[in-house]
């Protein structure tokens, strides 16, 4: 986790830890995947179907996401030059800043179109509109407060 916070403050951090982190990380997603389908599983013949197949096929996708995770950064670490080079490409200024221009401008305009959103969902349902808003209010704030937090750490 400490590997994380250095890696998103813009500090030096321990590549091989890193990539270790997300093997763990890719486990935590194969054993929640299997727990959301094994409740969907169980949960298919007692209630509705639709809602059931939801729940299953979304733990199998996230359980088979968790799997090539782990896969990929096992391969890695196993290899000593691949991870050199993927060392040197994510700890790269220059694409550093632009994922950060990137996650910025997929906010600012994800927030526009939850505006959009919440806008035509008030025509069809008060409260499909209300939950739109809130989850744009907790965006803006969760933006607020991740600039507070690194306005202090840097």
């Amino acid at each position: 986790m400490r590997e994380w916070i250095k890696a998103m403050t813009g500090g030096d951090y321990d590549y091989r830890k890193m990539v270790e982190s997300r093997c763990f990380l890719g486990k935590v997603y194969l054993c929640l995947g299997l727990a959301v389908a094994a409740a969907a599983a169980w949960r298919l013949t007692v209630s509705d179907v639709w809602i059931s197949q939801f729940y299953l096929y979304t733990g199998l996708g996230l359980a088979g996401s968790g799997v090539a995770v782990v896969r990929r950064n096992r391969k890695l670490l196993a290899s000593g030059e691949q991870m050199t080079r993927m060392e040197i490409r994510e700890k790269d200024e220059r694409n550093r800043q632009i994922g950060t221009r990137s996650w910025a401008m997929a906010g600012y305009t994800m927030l526009f179109l939850l505006y959009g959103g919440a806008f035509l969902a008030a025509s069809v349902s008060e409260v499909l509109a209300f939950a739109i808003l809130m989850v744009e209010i907790l965006m803006i704030f969760l933006v607020i407060l991740f600039q507070f937090m690194f306005r202090r750490l840097l």
